[in-house]
């Protein structure tokens, strides 16, 4: 899960393209992670275009989030990267 970008620590506020529900991701973490107290606040790390990563904060922990990407390229385009 490390990357230069995701390592520096940057972040910027959450994409158009990359925003989700907030709320169903709270509600999933009070439910499913041992410990998890909100607030939460979401920001999105700096570069991670292909699968966008995210810091989640509350005011006691930090988690990271990976997501898949929102849209798969077209078949093409994923065989001329693999090449």
């Amino acid at each position: 899960m490390s990357s230069a970008n995701v390592d520096s620590g940057a972040t910027v506020p959450i994409l158009e393209r990359h925003r989700f529900d907030q709320t169903a991701l709270t509600r999933w973490m009070q439910e499913n992670v041992e410990g998890f107290v909100g607030p939460l606040t979401v920001q999105q790390f700096k570069g991670g275009q292909s699968n966008p990563t995210y810091k989640l904060s509350t005011p006691h922990r930090t988690y990271v989030l990976r997501r898949k990407p929102p849209v798969l390229l077209p078949m093409r385009s994923r065989l001329t990267s693999m090449r």
